[in-house]
């Protein structure tokens, strides 16, 4: 049954991009971002704590139309967008030279990453067997924790041995090749 699942095209790209979220997500909101701008900007703990509640809140609200858009376009062309959307964002963190600054580009990588979830979730669900959802879901959930196992180790790695901006562009890259991994799968 487990490789009956894995072997829908849809569950497929569900899973990468789960797994890619979760890179995504303990990468850049949890590791790099945080260091990033303490050491590049000196920003205190409070400043970080408001740039990080600033990504959360604007996915709080903003789930809600991220579930609308995916039904409308379709899950796949939302995902497309979204991790298109994150990479760019990501990027311009790199170039953010002040707190306001990168709020901005906070709430901008927030409205991004807020398209991805519903959408890969939803693909998720619609391409599972209704018999066996439950293995559906446990096997996309696997994925998600993937990420969230390399998504740290990666960004520890990548701090390291690379500048920050590099560790940055280097996540954007996964975020690009993760749409065009969608693209040409779909």
């Amino acid at each position: 049954m487990v490789t009956a699942t894995i072997k829908s095209k849809s569950m497929i790209i569900s899973c990468v991009a789960a797994a890619t979220t979760f890179i995504l997500t303990t990468a850049i909101r949890f590791t790099i971002l945080p260091i990033y701008s303490e050491k590049e900007l000196s920003l205190n703990e409070v400043e970080i704590g408001l740039v990080l509640t600033i990504i959360a809140l604007v996915n709080f609200f903003m789930i809600k139309w991220a579930g609308s858009i995916s039904d409308k376009v379709g899950a796949v062309l939302t995902m497309i967008y979204g991790f298109t959307l994150s990479g760019l964002t990501i990027i311009l963190y790199a170039f953010s030279s002040n707190l306001l600054t990168l709020l901005l580009i906070a709430s901008a990588f927030g409205v991004a990453t807020s398209l991805i979830m519903p959408a890969q979730v939803s693909l998720a669900v619609e391409s599972s067997n209704p018999e066996h959802r439950g293995l559906s879901m446990g096997v996309y959930r696997i994925f998600s924790d993937v990420g969230l196992v390399v998504g740290p180790l990666l960004s520890g790695v990548l701090i390291e041995f690379l500048p920050l901006a590099y560790a940055f562009y280097f996540i954007a890259g996964i975020c690009f090749s993760t749409a065009l991994f969608i693209y040409l799968a779909h």
